[in-house]
């Protein structure tokens, strides 16, 4: 174990044990350096590290104190994956959302409000007129964020919405849609709205469920015809070589 990795469990223990509760201000740093047994410069890097990770939060000219733990703080830093996905990765959190978005589509058919189902009918209007594939993608991610939102679990609404980000990301890479596949994804946010506004969390989660795969069968073709190309080229070039 690193001398990082050492000191940030030590930190984490002092929370687990209830010796830090959620809200507490850390010790001074001289005199935490001096518990968890190192330097303060090493401390700072530890705490850095658990800042990120939403478990410290560091406010300059105050202190360091650690966070209410909720969902959406510990959650937060997920986002970045998106940013360093590989293609390969991206689909493997394509599966990963599939089982998300089901469950979030469930408990907003469920617990969703009158003012949340008028904004999703209005994303699903925009949706129905987009024709442009990046504007269709964001309006597209939007649509699930509030799904997410409407669920009323917060820490749901932060995995889909740090998934979403990176499936999302993956489609822009691509650069292009399959024949059909607007008119496709259309008909199923409007299929997955329709059961949300009716109160029937079954059909809503299994529609979800659908066009989740759908666009991972989708990117999934992409993905296995451009390494297909790649091959081909690199065979072309030995050939020519």
């Amino acid at each position: 174990m690193s001398a990082n990795d050492r000191i940030i469990n030590a930190v984490v223990t002092m929370i687990t044990d209830g010796d830090l509760q959620p809200g507490d201000r850390l010790p001074p740093e001289a005199e935490l350096a001096v518990r968890v047994g190192t330097s303060r410069g090493s401390l700072r890097e530890a705490v850095r590290v658990l800042a990120y990770l939403g478990i410290l939060d560091v406010r300059v000219g105050d202190g360091t104190y650690v966070t209410s733990l909720d969902g959406p703080s510990l959650l937060r830093g997920l986002g970045l994956i998106g940013h360093v996905a590989t293609d390969k990765t991206a689909l493997e959190i394509f599966e990963i959302r599939r089982i998300l978005e089901a469950a979030a589509t469930e408990k907003a058919a469920i617990n969703i409000t009158d003012d949340e189902v008028a904004e999703l009918e209005d994303v699903v209007a925009q949706l129905a007129a987009e024709t442009d594939g990046e504007r269709f993608v964001e309006l597209d991610m939007r649509f699930h964020n509030l799904i997410a939102a409407a669920s009323g679990n917060a820490a749901l609404r932060e995995l889909v919405a740090s998934f979403s980000v990176q499936t999302q990301r993956a489609r822009l890479m691509q650069g292009r849609f399959v024949d059909g596949i607007l008119e496709q994804s259309r008909a199923e946010h409007e299929a997955i709205f329709r059961h949300i506004k009716a109160g029937q969390p079954a059909l809503a989660a299994a529609a979800a469920t659908a066009h989740v795969a759908n666009v991972e069968h989708w990117l999934r073709q992409a993905h296995d015809e451009a390494r297909a190309a790649d091959a081909s080229a690199a065979d072309r070039h030995r050939e020519h070589g």
